[in-house]
């Protein structure tokens, strides 16, 4: 594996590329943002989980210390399996980091000991939240913490107030990024948002960064129009607003 994974992440220009891997201007500017709380919200398939990894690679230079310590956090352990870890291998396949899975898959080295440390944290439980107690990170990456009907429970607020007091390491900027689909326009992460933008005395800079629908060209040309369809055909429009067009779309299902 190269050491530009590690050290060469250019922060000019409207996108960039980290040894092959293309990624779109958004996402771009989400891996290089240095404020506290950076929030990427897009449709499904825009690469948001690809570039939550790659800004844990990136906040890897900001820390003065041996390693960077980092948790990632999703609704579930399977959903953590199925999307943020299978990402991790695929990009490692492609040669876009080094990743070993340690401690049967509940701990991860990125690009080595001397990379990043990442604790995986499933919320299958309420209780699941009191994980962070006494836990020292750098780095905290909350993933799709709203819920879309059958496709994901959701995250609690609860993970969210100890995930901010969790970032104590000491060697590096606090980062708290969150990577997800829009949510409808009671969720939590919204309210948080204005909250922190409101408290002018706060030190915790929020940054939200849409990606415009389409902006990931990868994608099979049909699949938008796809998903489209069978969500209509569910007649859940507030899911056609949010995972397609990249909304936030109102409480209301029918």
């Amino acid at each position: 594996m190269s050491d530009a994974a590690g050290d060469h992440f250019r922060v000019d220009g409207e996108g960039g590329e980290l040894l092959g891997m293309a990624l779109s201007p958004t996402c771009w500017a989400f891996v290089n943002t240095d404020e506290e709380i950076p929030i990427l919200m897009g449709s499904r398939r825009e690469g948001k989980s690809t570039a939550g990894i790659a800004a844990i690679v990136r906040h890897r230079q900001r820390c003065t210390g041996p390693v960077l310590k980092a948790a990632v956090i999703r609704d579930t352990w399977m959903n953590l399996q199925r999307s943020v870890m299978e990402t991790m291998r695929e990009g490692h396949i492609r040669g876009w980091w080094d990743v070993e899975f340690r401690e049967g898959g509940t701990e991860a080295w990125l690009n080595g000991v001397e990379g990043s440390h990442i604790w995986f944290f499933g919320m299958d439980r309420p209780a699941d939240a009191n994980k962070f107690q006494s836990f020292e990170a750098g780095l905290v990456s909350i993933e799709e913490p709203a819920p879309a009907a059958d496709l994901a429970s959701g995250v609690p607020v609860d993970v969210f107030g100890m995930a901010l007091s969790s970032l104590s390491q000491v060697d590096v900027p606090p980062r708290l990024q969150i990577v997800m689909n829009p949510p409808d326009e009671e969720h939590w992460v919204l309210e948080v948002a204005v909250f922190l933008e409101e408290k002018h005395q706060t030190k915790l800079r929020v940054h939200m960064f849409w990606i415009p629908p389409g902006e990931n060209p990868h994608l099979r040309a049909d699949y938008r129009e796809n998903m489209r369809l069978g969500f209509e055909a569910a007649n859940r429009q507030d899911l056609v607003a949010r995972l397609v067009e990249g909304k936030i779309a109102s409480v209301s299902t029918g």
